[in-house]
């Protein structure tokens, strides 16, 4: 073999490993992007949400900076995604889901779905857990469709845990589903509890995020005063304008 055949091999495989080099760069980054969502696939119902979420870049998780609060505005997005799956997940399974809303910060925002929805009061379900005394304690209904459970924050996952366990003990053969506004996770990619949430619209490694609701207390919430429907409106157009595209 000449020195100049022994050149090109050396060039060819140079440049082999340049291309392969960059196409696992692209799918590093395509992963750490989605990470959050890509790491429930083992949940039964996960792949019909992870179809809409990977088809629609509007939906996929953002990170907030470590001393980032969570605005009004973000808020309103990160609600405004949540919709638009509950609605993909009404046509998928052919039935209107039930909002199991846990604690304050969770009724509220699913309080506020069910009034954007339409949905009657039979398909909102208020959910406490009292960490105190280890109970939980879910409003009885008579469910026939999809279960959707509610948070606004999650951040070591032990009250999803406990409220998730409890809803499929009562309910085992309902499809059962779990969104949280803001997980919170120390190394930003959503590895404490994947296993427990579909879809989240924000993460963040801050344990002491506030919310615009934040230190109300429960008899005092109204939800004008974190909401705008006019404002929904515009995101939720948006995403079906980007889906559609």
């Amino acid at each position: 073999m000449s020195h100049s055949d022994i050149e090109s091999i050396f060039y060819a495989f140079s440049a082999l490993l340049s291309v392969s080099s960059i196409v696992f760069l692209l799918l590093g980054l395509r992963f750490r992007r989605t990470s959050l969502n890509e790491k429930c696939h083992n949940k039964k119902y996960y792949s019909r949400v992870n179809n809409i979420i990977e088809s629609t870049d509007e939906l996929l998780t953002r990170k907030l900076t470590p001393n980032e609060t969570l605005t009004h505005s973000a808020a309103e997005i990160g609600i405004g995604n949540i919709e638009y799956l509950l609605k993909n997940i009404l046509t998928s399974e052919n039935s209107k889901p039930y909002l199991f809303g846990i604690n304050k910060g969770g009724a509220l925002i699913a309080n506020y779905l069910s009034h954007r929805m339409a949905l009657h009061e039979k398909f909102l379900v208020k959910c406490d857990y009292r960490p105190d005394i280890d109970k939980i304690y879910c409003e009885k209904r008579d469910i026939s469709g999809p279960i959707v459970i509610i948070d606004d924050v999650t951040r070591s996952g032990t009250t999803l845990f406990k409220v998730k366990e409890h809803i499929k003990s009562v309910y085992p053969d309902n499809p059962i589903y779990c969104f949280v506004l803001v997980v919170v996770d120390s190394n930003l990619n959503g590895d404490t509890i994947t296993n427990l949430v579909d879809y989240a619209p924000w993460i963040t490694e801050n344990k002491t995020i506030s919310l615009p609701w934040s230190g109300t207390t429960s008899e005092n919430i109204k939800i004008d005063d974190y909401f705008d429907d006019t404002e929904m409106d515009q995101i939720i157009g948006r995403i079906k304008n980007l889906d559609a595209a």
